[in-house]
This record gives structure tokens, C-alpha cells and sequence, in this order.
């Protein structure tokens, strides 16, 4: 029997991998999903995934706090949302909707630098890991343009029990003496404390939002664990947008190219201090 789930069309494991100059589209789950450390994804043009599934991204990562180290830059994504009849619908928003970026339970350390999201709800959605770096993205009719969310800190006996898979990956790491226990010692000294459950270090700064509404967040009593600022909000209407559109509809444009197509449309251009 053939799968429809769970078959991307790359999977990363180990360290140091590249994901680079590809186009992935029209595929039925993930485009990318990647474990380990320090791979780099960029320059790819990613469209139209995630097309039979809920709750799942483009580009996908979970369960581990020690994937320090990738780097996502400089890749499209464009019409990333699933094609399933009755969505379900919480506060206007679809609930288990499909991702751009998707960071789920713990996963920490990303940076994602000079992407561009187009007509991608909830574009890039962290659950929860710490140390994750969001700066110098455009986000097009992407409602909402990032997801910060403190899930773990509600599920404290999951996450904080020593048989969970996130903490048996700590205590693998730890017996192997592997050099990123010397990197983020932290993770270790507070692997069974509250400390470790909280969203620690993210920063979501210097993206533009357009026709994308702002960061959402999710059980946050405390929004300090995410640093946002600086972050540009813009409301063009349709036919601006389409005219946008169509200076970048080409797979491999480059971010620059987009935001200074984007000045071009925009009276005054403030972004171009950016």
C-alpha cells in the first residue's frame, strides 16, 4: 500500500546537510523534514505541499531540543495550506491548518533569515522551542505571519518525564558526551526543571508583514520569551498585490529582488532603510 503521509521529498538527519537551488511542489505532505544539526536549506522554491494532510509544514522539524544550527534562508513558499474539505474553524482561524515553517513541540535553535511566504497561513509556527531566530522575512497574505506559542509549559508531566522522547534524546546526547552538551549546557542542568519548558531567546524582528496581520500568539501569558520588534506592518490593496505578484513569479528570485520590487510598489519606500 502506498503512503500518503510521511514521504517528503527530503529527509535530514545527522549534521551538516545542504538543501539548496530546488524546486518542491505539488506534493501531498511535506516538501522538507529535517533532524539533527547545523544543515543549511536554501535558495529552494517550495510550493503547493502539504495538499492532502492537517497539522503539518512545508519545511518540518519536532521533538527534540537540541537541533541548534540550521539554517532555513532565502527559499520561497508559495500557496503552502491543504486542499481538504470542512476545515475547522477556532476564532476565524483554521485549527490544525498545515504550515510554512513548522517548529513543533521543543524544536529550538533555527534561523530563518530572508524568506518569503506567499498566500501561506501561519508561515512560520513555533510550539514551544527556545533560541529560535525569525529576522529579514516577507510575509504575503500570510495570515498569521508567525505563531509563538508556550505549549510546552501546559503539558509539563509529558515533556518533563524522563521516558519522553524528548528527554531520552537528552540523555542519549549526554552518556555519547557529545560536544553539544558543551554548547548548551542549559538544556542539561535544567532538563527536569519548568526552566527547560519555556520559550526562552526567540527573537521574531525586522520582517514585513503584508496584508499578513502581526505575530499571533498561543498561551503566553508571558510575551517576553519572544523578542518582537521592528517588525513592518503594510495594507496594499488587490491590484497592488497583483502587481507584486507578478514581478516575483519566478522560482528562483532572490528575497532582495522581492523587497525591492515590493519599494517600487510601496510610496516612499521606507523599507529600503532596512
Amino acid at each position: 500500500m502506498l503512503a500518503r503521509s510521511y514521504r517528503p521529498a527530503v529527509q535530514i538527519e545527522g549534521v551538516g546537510n545542504s538543501v539548496i537551488n530546488s524546486v518542491l511542489s505539488d506534493g501531498n505532505h511535506s516538501a522538507i523534514i529535517f533532524a539533527g544539526n547545523d544543515h543549511i536549506i536554501a535558495n529552494n522554491f517550495i510550493a503547493r505541499v502539504t495538499r492532502d494532510v492537517r497539522d503539518s509544514g512545508a519545511i518540518y522539524a519536532g521533538r527534540d531540543w537540541t537541533t541548534y544550527g540550521t539554517v532555513i534562508k532565502n527559499n520561497i513558499f508559495e500557496d503552502i495550506h491543504n486542499i481538504l474539505p470542512a476545515p475547522i474553524i477556532r476564532n476565524g482561524l483554521e485549527a490544525y491548518a498545515t504550515k510554512g515553517i513548522y517548529l513543533d513541540d521543543g524544536i529550538s535553535g533555527i534561523t530563518i533569515h530572508e524568506n518569503v511566504f506567499i498566500n501561506t497561513p501561519w508561515a512560520v509556527f513555533i510550539n514551544g522551542g527556545k533560541d529560535n531566530d525569525v529576522e529579514h522575512n516577507i510575509f504575503i497574505e500570510s495570515v498569521p505571519p508567525v505563531f509563538a506559542s508556550a505549549l510546552l509549559m501546559y503539558l509539563a508531566d509529558r515533556y518533563l518525564s524522563p521516558t519522553w522522547r524528548m528527554q531520552t534524546i537528552l540523555s542519549d546526547l549526554a552518556d555519547a558526551k557529545s560536544k553539544l552538551v558543551e554548547r548548551h549546557p542549559a538544556l542539561w542542568k535544567e532538563r527536569f526543571s519548568l526552566e527547560i519548558l519555556k520559550p526562552t531567546g526567540n527573537t521574531i524582528a525586522n520582517n514585513i508583514f503584508l496584508n499578513s496581520g502581526n505575530v499571533a500568539y498561543y498561551k503566553l501569558k508571558d510575551q517576553s520569551y519572544f523578542s518582537a520588534h521592528d517588525n513592518t506592518q503594510l495594507k496594499l490593496n488587490q491590484s497592488q498585490i497583483e502587481a507584486l505578484k507578478a514581478q516575483i513569479d519566478q522560482p528562483h528570485i532572490s528575497y532582495e529582488a522581492i523587497r525591492s520590487a515590493l519599494c517600487e510598489i510601496v510610496s516612499g519606500c521606507a523599507l529600503r532603510a532596512q
